[in-house]
C-alpha cells in the first residue's frame, strides 16, 4: 500500500531525527532540506529563501504523488487547510496517511532551535506553536492514524547513550 507519512511538530521537536530513524527507507520532502541545496542559502537567513523553497516543495509532493511513491512529508504541519486537503487529495489516490507527531515543551523546542546552525527565528516557533495543538486534533480526524511520539527525553539524552553504551 502507497504511504504518506506526515511528520508534525515544532521546529526542534527531532522530526528529522525521528525521520531518519523510523523512516529511512522513505523518499523525503523536506523544506529545510530543500533550502540547503538553493544557491546563496544561508543557515542564518533560512526565510530568505522559503518562497522559493515553497515552490519546490509543492513539485516534490505532486511528483510522489503522481508517481505512487510512498514518502514522508516532513513540516510542523499547522497550516491546517493545507494539510487537510493534502490527506484527502492522497486518500483520493489510495494512499494510507499517518500523521506522525513529534512533541516536545516549547522550552525543549526554543533550547534545542538554538544550538541548530539552521536557527529558526522566535516569532516563528511562537506562532507554530500556538496553532499545533488544533492542527494535530483536525488531522486526527481526517488522517487514517496518528502517533503521538514525546521526544521530550529521546534527544535531551541521546548523546548520554550514544557515549554510554560504546
Amino acid at each position: 500500500m502507497k504511504e504518506l507519512i506526515i511528520m508534525a511538530g515544532l521546529p526542534g521537536a527531532g522530526k528529522s531525527y525521528i525521520r531518519n530513524k523510523y523512516y529511512n527507507k522513505f523518499n523525503v520532502v523536506d523544506c529545510d532540506e530543500i533550502k540547503k541545496k538553493l544557491p546563496n542559502y544561508d543557515p542564518e537567513q533560512p526565510r530568505a529563501l522559503h518562497q522559493e523553497s515553497k515552490i519546490v516543495e509543492e513539485y516534490e509532493i505532486d511528483h510522489n504523488l503522481k508517481e505512487g511513491n510512498s514518502f514522508v512529508y516532513d513540516t510542523t504541519a499547522t497550516n491546517i487547510d493545507k494539510i487537510v486537503k493534502l490527506i484527502q487529495h492522497a486518500q483520493e489516490l489510495q494512499y494510507r496517511v499517518t500523521i506522525v507527531y513529534v512533541k516536545v515543551s516549547l522550552a525543549t523546542a526554543m533550547m534545542r532551535n538554538s544550538k541548530r546552525d539552521r536557527v529558526v527565528p522566535v516569532d516563528v516557533i511562537l506562532d507554530k506553536y500556538s496553532k499545533l495543538n488544533e492542527s494535530i486534533n483536525m488531522f486526527n480526524i481526517y488522517a487514517n492514524q496518528l502517533i503521538t511520539i514525546d521526544n521530550e527525553w529521546v534527544i535531551n539524552n541521546y548523546d548520554l547513550f550514544e557515549k554510554g553504551d560504546e
